[in-house]
């Protein structure tokens, strides 16, 4: 798969690349119980809806509901940020255009400035960063009850 192709499935604004990215539902469960079940929207970088229930089995059986609504879409930071590092990899090779390289360092170089960024953007994805309490509370997502 060349850049191009990668670059159409991520919410990315490149001239001349068309955007792909489609709503996608994932139902999501636990393989062990019914603990936790979840049917999510994803749209891009957003959870653009989501029913999430989760049964805590302690004492008594308790249920509790949450929901991504349509109007407040939940941002995937790690997502946007993969695109990222793939468009800055893109350019470092769309600024080279037709120059002629004059030694092999110069090839490892780009090549290994091209790989930065594909790795950072992957390991983005792998292992996305964590928030705190705090940030998870104060939340544009979050609505105060």
């Amino acid at each position: 798969m060349d850049s191009h192709e990668c670059a159409r499935r991520f919410p990315l604004r490149i001239p001349g690349v068309e955007n792909i990215v489609k709503p996608e539902k994932f139902l999501l469960t636990s393989p062990s119980a019914d603990s936790i079940k979840c049917v999510a929207t994803l749209l891009g970088d957003n959870i653009c809806q989501a029913d999430i229930v989760l049964k805590v089995f302690k004492h008594t059986s308790q249920t509790h509901k949450t929901h991504i609504l349509p109007d407040s879409p939940w941002k995937l930071q790690q997502i946007q940020d993969a695109g990222n590092h793939l468009l800055e990899a893109m350019e470092k090779l769309s600024s080279r255009g037709t120059k002629v390289f004059s030694s092999g360092a110069e090839v490892v170089q780009l090549m290994a400035e091209i790989m930065g960024c594909l790795i950072r953007g992957r390991s983005g994805l792998v292992m996305p960063k964590k928030k705190t309490i705090e940030e998870l509370m104060h939340s544009p997502n979050m609505v105060r009850c």
